[in-house]
Protein backbone atom coordinates (compact mmCIF):
# COMPACT_ATOMS: atom_id res chain seq x y z
CA UNK A 1 0.00 0.00 0.00
CA UNK A 2 1.41 3.80 -0.94
CA UNK A 3 3.22 4.94 2.50
CA UNK A 4 0.81 8.38 1.08
CA UNK A 5 -2.51 6.70 1.35
CA UNK A 6 -1.00 5.19 4.63
CA UNK A 7 -1.08 8.39 6.14
CA UNK A 8 -4.18 9.44 4.70
CA UNK A 9 -6.06 6.65 6.56
CA UNK A 10 -4.27 7.70 9.69
CA UNK A 11 -5.25 11.53 9.08
CA UNK A 12 -8.95 10.18 8.70
CA UNK A 13 -9.18 7.89 11.52
CA UNK A 14 -7.71 10.57 13.89
CA UNK A 15 -10.37 13.01 12.39
CA UNK A 16 -13.37 10.36 13.17
CA UNK A 17 -12.12 9.97 16.56
CA UNK A 18 -11.98 13.53 17.38
CA UNK A 19 -15.29 14.26 15.48
CA UNK A 20 -17.35 11.25 17.28
CA UNK A 21 -15.46 13.10 20.67
CA UNK A 22 -17.18 16.32 19.93
CA UNK A 23 -20.08 15.04 19.23
CA UNK A 24 -20.52 12.44 22.29
CA UNK A 25 -19.71 15.75 24.31
CA UNK A 26 -22.00 18.18 23.16
CA UNK A 27 -24.87 15.66 23.36
CA UNK A 28 -23.60 14.82 27.25
CA UNK A 29 -24.05 18.41 28.02
CA UNK A 30 -27.61 18.72 25.95
CA UNK A 31 -29.22 15.91 28.21
CA UNK A 32 -27.80 16.78 31.08
CA UNK A 33 -28.80 20.22 31.25
CA UNK A 34 -31.38 20.61 28.50
CA UNK A 35 -31.43 23.00 24.94
CA UNK A 36 -31.79 26.88 26.37
CA UNK A 37 -32.65 25.36 29.84
CA UNK A 38 -31.61 27.38 33.22
CA UNK A 39 -30.11 26.01 36.04
CA UNK A 40 -31.88 27.49 39.28
CA UNK A 41 -29.78 28.42 42.16
CA UNK A 42 -30.44 30.46 45.26
CA UNK A 43 -28.09 32.49 47.54
CA UNK A 44 -27.48 31.83 51.08
CA UNK A 45 -26.94 34.33 53.76
CA UNK A 46 -23.15 35.43 53.92
CA UNK A 47 -21.64 33.95 56.83
CA UNK A 48 -18.73 35.48 58.47
CA UNK A 49 -15.97 33.01 60.18
CA UNK A 50 -15.79 33.68 63.98
CA UNK A 51 -12.38 34.53 64.52
CA UNK A 52 -12.69 37.51 61.90
CA UNK A 53 -15.79 38.55 63.65
CA UNK A 54 -14.26 38.63 66.98
CA UNK A 55 -10.87 40.58 65.51
CA UNK A 56 -13.55 42.76 64.35
CA UNK A 57 -15.06 43.54 67.16
CA UNK A 58 -11.70 44.17 69.52
CA UNK A 59 -10.77 46.61 67.07
CA UNK A 60 -14.24 47.75 67.32
CA UNK A 61 -14.69 47.84 63.26
CA UNK A 62 -18.02 45.72 63.54
CA UNK A 63 -20.01 48.10 61.88
CA UNK A 64 -17.71 47.91 59.11
CA UNK A 65 -17.56 44.39 58.51
CA UNK A 66 -21.51 44.39 58.84
CA UNK A 67 -21.69 46.78 55.75
CA UNK A 68 -19.05 44.28 54.19
CA UNK A 69 -21.59 41.31 54.76
CA UNK A 70 -24.41 43.28 53.47
CA UNK A 71 -23.19 44.55 50.21
CA UNK A 72 -21.56 41.76 49.57
CA UNK A 73 -25.39 39.77 49.73
CA UNK A 74 -26.91 42.34 47.79
CA UNK A 75 -23.98 42.26 45.17
CA UNK A 76 -23.86 38.39 44.77
CA UNK A 77 -28.14 38.58 43.55
CA UNK A 78 -27.54 41.28 41.27
CA UNK A 79 -24.39 39.54 39.47
CA UNK A 80 -25.24 36.39 39.49
CA UNK A 81 -28.04 37.57 37.43
CA UNK A 82 -26.13 39.48 35.40
CA UNK A 83 -24.31 36.69 34.17
CA UNK A 84 -28.12 35.62 32.81
CA UNK A 85 -26.75 31.94 32.68
CA UNK A 86 -28.96 31.31 36.01
CA UNK A 87 -32.67 31.25 37.18
CA UNK A 88 -32.06 33.04 40.91
CA UNK A 89 -35.00 31.52 43.53
CA UNK A 90 -35.70 33.76 45.95
CA UNK A 91 -35.45 32.29 50.05
CA UNK A 92 -34.79 35.85 51.70
CA UNK A 93 -37.87 37.54 51.39
CA UNK A 94 -40.11 34.11 51.52
CA UNK A 95 -42.36 36.05 53.85
CA UNK A 96 -43.32 38.87 51.17
CA UNK A 97 -43.74 36.27 48.17
CA UNK A 98 -46.15 34.44 50.72
CA UNK A 99 -48.28 37.03 51.48
CA UNK A 100 -48.38 37.95 47.51
CA UNK A 101 -49.77 33.95 47.32
CA UNK A 102 -52.10 34.42 50.19
CA UNK A 103 -53.53 37.59 47.77
CA UNK A 104 -53.89 36.00 44.93
CA UNK A 105 -55.63 32.99 46.84
CA UNK A 106 -58.68 35.01 47.75
CA UNK A 107 -58.78 38.12 45.29
CA UNK A 108 -56.92 36.80 41.90
CA UNK A 109 -58.91 34.79 39.56
CA UNK A 110 -58.29 31.43 39.11
CA UNK A 111 -58.04 31.59 35.78
CA UNK A 112 -55.68 34.14 36.03
CA UNK A 113 -52.18 32.07 34.50
CA UNK A 114 -50.06 33.95 36.21
CA UNK A 115 -51.63 33.34 39.89
CA UNK A 116 -49.66 32.76 42.72
CA UNK A 117 -49.95 29.20 43.99
CA UNK A 118 -49.89 29.06 47.45
CA UNK A 119 -46.94 27.81 49.63
CA UNK A 120 -45.27 26.36 46.09
CA UNK A 121 -41.56 27.87 45.28
CA UNK A 122 -39.44 26.77 42.70
CA UNK A 123 -36.80 24.08 43.55
CA UNK A 124 -32.96 25.44 43.17
CA UNK A 125 -30.42 23.02 41.66
CA UNK A 126 -27.70 24.35 43.31
CA UNK A 127 -26.96 26.42 46.60
CA UNK A 128 -24.21 29.02 46.77
CA UNK A 129 -23.16 29.34 50.38
CA UNK A 130 -20.92 32.50 50.58
CA UNK A 131 -18.21 32.97 53.68
CA UNK A 132 -16.21 35.66 54.52
CA UNK A 133 -13.12 34.12 55.89
CA UNK A 134 -10.51 37.09 56.17
CA UNK A 135 -11.47 41.32 56.38
CA UNK A 136 -8.56 43.46 57.72
CA UNK A 137 -9.12 47.19 57.80
CA UNK A 138 -6.30 48.82 58.37
CA UNK A 139 -5.15 52.38 58.78
CA UNK A 140 -2.13 53.92 58.95
CA UNK A 141 -1.19 57.60 59.14
CA UNK A 142 1.72 60.05 59.25
CA UNK A 143 1.31 63.72 61.03
CA UNK A 144 3.22 67.15 60.24
CA UNK A 145 2.63 69.09 63.55
CA UNK A 146 4.07 71.92 62.42
CA UNK A 147 1.93 72.51 58.99
CA UNK A 148 -1.13 70.75 60.90
CA UNK A 149 -1.50 68.19 58.41
CA UNK A 150 -1.21 64.52 57.67
CA UNK A 151 -1.04 61.73 55.47
CA UNK A 152 -3.82 59.18 56.18
CA UNK A 153 -4.23 55.58 53.84
CA UNK A 154 -6.63 53.32 54.43
CA UNK A 155 -5.83 49.64 52.95
CA UNK A 156 -9.32 47.19 53.03
CA UNK A 157 -8.55 43.54 52.54
CA UNK A 158 -11.18 40.56 51.98
CA UNK A 159 -11.26 36.93 51.37
CA UNK A 160 -14.34 34.94 50.61
CA UNK A 161 -14.90 31.52 49.05
CA UNK A 162 -17.96 30.18 48.48
CA UNK A 163 -19.29 26.59 48.43
CA UNK A 164 -21.86 25.14 46.07
CA UNK A 165 -23.81 22.24 46.75
CA UNK A 166 -25.52 20.21 44.23
CA UNK A 167 -29.37 20.04 46.33
CA UNK A 168 -30.75 17.12 44.07
CA UNK A 169 -27.89 14.82 45.52
CA UNK A 170 -26.76 16.87 48.93
CA UNK A 171 -22.87 16.84 47.46
CA UNK A 172 -20.48 20.05 47.65
CA UNK A 173 -19.27 20.83 44.23
CA UNK A 174 -15.12 19.74 44.64
CA UNK A 175 -14.09 23.54 43.77
CA UNK A 176 -14.97 25.63 45.79
CA UNK A 177 -14.10 29.36 44.21
CA UNK A 178 -12.29 32.00 45.82
CA UNK A 179 -11.35 35.53 45.52
CA UNK A 180 -8.84 37.48 47.70
CA UNK A 181 -8.68 41.33 47.20
CA UNK A 182 -7.28 44.90 48.38
CA UNK A 183 -8.06 48.20 48.13
CA UNK A 184 -6.16 51.50 49.11
CA UNK A 185 -7.96 54.46 49.83
CA UNK A 186 -5.12 57.62 50.65
CA UNK A 187 -5.12 61.71 51.04
CA UNK A 188 -1.98 63.23 51.27
CA UNK A 189 -1.30 66.70 53.31
CA UNK A 190 -5.39 66.24 54.55
CA UNK A 191 -6.74 68.48 58.04
CA UNK A 192 -6.15 66.98 61.13
CA UNK A 193 -9.89 66.02 61.51
CA UNK A 194 -10.32 64.50 57.77
CA UNK A 195 -10.58 60.93 57.71
CA UNK A 196 -10.55 58.19 54.40
CA UNK A 197 -13.17 55.58 55.98
CA UNK A 198 -16.31 55.40 53.45
CA UNK A 199 -18.90 53.33 52.74
CA UNK A 200 -17.82 53.33 48.85
CA UNK A 201 -14.66 51.70 49.77
CA UNK A 202 -16.39 48.68 51.20
CA UNK A 203 -18.81 48.76 48.64
CA UNK A 204 -16.88 49.28 45.70
CA UNK A 205 -14.43 45.62 47.41
CA UNK A 206 -17.19 43.76 47.82
CA UNK A 207 -19.02 44.32 44.52
CA UNK A 208 -15.64 43.36 42.31
CA UNK A 209 -15.88 40.17 44.93
CA UNK A 210 -18.82 39.35 43.51
CA UNK A 211 -18.08 40.12 39.99
CA UNK A 212 -15.61 37.70 39.88
CA UNK A 213 -17.26 35.14 42.47
CA UNK A 214 -20.37 34.90 40.14
CA UNK A 215 -18.56 34.63 36.68
CA UNK A 216 -16.09 31.81 38.71
CA UNK A 217 -19.22 29.64 39.59
CA UNK A 218 -20.54 30.57 35.75
CA UNK A 219 -16.80 28.99 34.72
CA UNK A 220 -17.63 25.59 36.74
CA UNK A 221 -20.86 24.94 36.19
CA UNK A 222 -21.30 26.15 32.98
CA UNK A 223 -18.23 27.04 31.31
CA UNK A 224 -18.08 29.67 27.86
CA UNK A 225 -18.55 27.00 24.87
CA UNK A 226 -18.69 27.51 21.32
CA UNK A 227 -21.83 28.56 19.69
CA UNK A 228 -20.90 28.10 15.71
CA UNK A 229 -17.71 27.42 13.56
CA UNK A 230 -17.48 29.49 10.59
CA UNK A 231 -14.44 28.93 8.47
CA UNK A 232 -11.66 30.32 10.63
CA UNK A 233 -14.24 32.32 13.42
CA UNK A 234 -15.84 31.19 16.00
CA UNK A 235 -18.77 32.46 18.04
CA UNK A 236 -18.43 32.45 21.79
CA UNK A 237 -21.25 32.42 23.99
CA UNK A 238 -19.68 34.66 26.59
CA UNK A 239 -18.17 38.46 26.10
CA UNK A 240 -16.49 40.98 28.00
CA UNK A 241 -18.57 40.70 30.83
CA UNK A 242 -16.86 37.13 31.65
CA UNK A 243 -13.68 38.81 30.45
CA UNK A 244 -13.71 38.18 27.27
CA UNK A 245 -11.96 40.98 25.72
CA UNK A 246 -10.85 42.23 22.25
CA UNK A 247 -7.03 40.90 21.82
CA UNK A 248 -7.18 38.21 24.44
CA UNK A 249 -6.20 34.84 24.10
CA UNK A 250 -8.02 31.44 24.21
CA UNK A 251 -7.92 27.92 24.56
CA UNK A 252 -10.57 25.41 23.18
CA UNK A 253 -11.09 22.30 24.50
CA UNK A 254 -12.91 18.76 23.18
CA UNK A 255 -14.73 17.30 26.35
CA UNK A 256 -16.77 14.34 27.58
CA UNK A 257 -17.93 13.17 31.22
CA UNK A 258 -16.09 10.40 32.37
CA UNK A 259 -17.81 8.44 35.85
CA UNK A 260 -15.47 6.87 38.62
CA UNK A 261 -16.42 3.68 39.63
CA UNK A 262 -15.53 3.54 42.66
CA UNK A 263 -16.55 6.95 44.23
CA UNK A 264 -19.18 7.44 41.71
CA UNK A 265 -17.87 10.84 40.84
CA UNK A 266 -18.28 12.66 37.28
CA UNK A 267 -15.66 13.95 35.99
CA UNK A 268 -15.15 16.65 32.77
CA UNK A 269 -12.65 15.37 30.87
CA UNK A 270 -10.73 18.22 28.82
CA UNK A 271 -8.27 17.85 25.53
CA UNK A 272 -7.23 21.17 23.96
CA UNK A 273 -7.79 21.28 20.47
CA UNK A 274 -7.15 25.05 19.60
CA UNK A 275 -6.14 28.30 20.36
CA UNK A 276 -7.45 31.62 19.02
CA UNK A 277 -7.71 34.93 19.66
CA UNK A 278 -10.75 37.41 20.40
CA UNK A 279 -11.56 39.63 17.44
CA UNK A 280 -14.96 41.52 18.57
CA UNK A 281 -17.18 40.95 22.21
CA UNK A 282 -20.24 42.48 23.41
CA UNK A 283 -21.28 41.99 26.67
CA UNK A 284 -22.76 38.18 26.04
CA UNK A 285 -21.14 37.25 23.46
CA UNK A 286 -17.79 37.54 21.25
CA UNK A 287 -15.72 35.73 18.46
CA UNK A 288 -12.24 34.78 18.11
CA UNK A 289 -10.26 34.02 14.84
CA UNK A 290 -8.69 30.25 14.94
CA UNK A 291 -4.91 29.74 15.13
CA UNK A 292 -4.97 27.23 11.90
CA UNK A 293 -1.78 25.74 13.47
CA UNK A 294 -3.57 24.73 16.55
CA UNK A 295 -6.66 23.83 15.28
CA UNK A 296 -7.10 20.19 15.96
CA UNK A 297 -10.76 19.65 15.25
CA UNK A 298 -12.96 22.38 16.98
CA UNK A 299 -16.56 22.28 16.87
CA UNK A 300 -19.32 23.37 18.06
CA UNK A 301 -20.15 22.65 21.80
CA UNK A 302 -16.27 22.49 22.66
CA UNK A 303 -15.33 24.37 25.97
CA UNK A 304 -13.50 27.54 25.84
CA UNK A 305 -11.53 29.01 28.55
CA UNK A 306 -8.51 32.14 28.61
CA UNK A 307 -5.65 30.48 27.78
CA UNK A 308 -2.68 30.74 30.24
CA UNK A 309 0.16 33.20 29.50
CA UNK A 310 3.68 31.66 30.09
CA UNK A 311 5.62 34.16 31.62
CA UNK A 312 9.84 33.58 30.48
CA UNK A 313 11.85 33.99 32.89
CA UNK A 314 14.28 37.10 32.43
CA UNK A 315 17.99 35.57 31.66
CA UNK A 316 20.48 37.74 34.25
CA UNK A 317 23.19 38.73 32.58
CA UNK A 318 26.04 38.57 35.28
CA UNK A 319 29.55 40.19 33.90
CA UNK A 320 32.79 38.87 35.52
CA UNK A 321 34.21 42.92 35.52
CA UNK A 322 30.51 44.43 37.15
CA UNK A 323 30.95 41.73 40.07
CA UNK A 324 30.30 42.67 43.52
CA UNK A 325 33.93 43.13 45.04
CA UNK A 326 35.71 43.71 42.40
CA UNK A 327 39.27 45.64 43.22
CA UNK A 328 38.41 47.87 40.13
CA UNK A 329 34.90 48.24 40.48
CA UNK A 330 33.87 48.44 44.72
CA UNK A 331 30.60 48.41 45.56
CA UNK A 332 28.37 51.41 45.41
CA UNK A 333 26.43 51.54 48.45
CA UNK A 334 24.41 54.88 47.52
Amino acid sequence: MPKIFKASLTVLAVACLQFNFHCNSALAQTNAIGAGEKDTIFIGPVKVRDSVTELLEKQRKSIVLKRAQDVLQSELTAAFNKTRVFQLVERERADAVQLEQAFSAVNVDSSDKNKANMAQFAGAKFAVLPEINSFEDQTSVTEYERIGRKDISRKLSVSVVLKIVNTTTGAILPESPSVQLSTKDAAEYARMGASVATDDQVTQLMMLAAHKLSWAVVGQVRPPKILSVTGNEVMINRGSDAGFVSGSKVEIFAFNEVKDEDSGEVFRNEVSVGKASITRALPNQSWAALDTKENLGVTKGCIVRPAEVKKAKAAKKVREEESPGSSEKPIDFQ
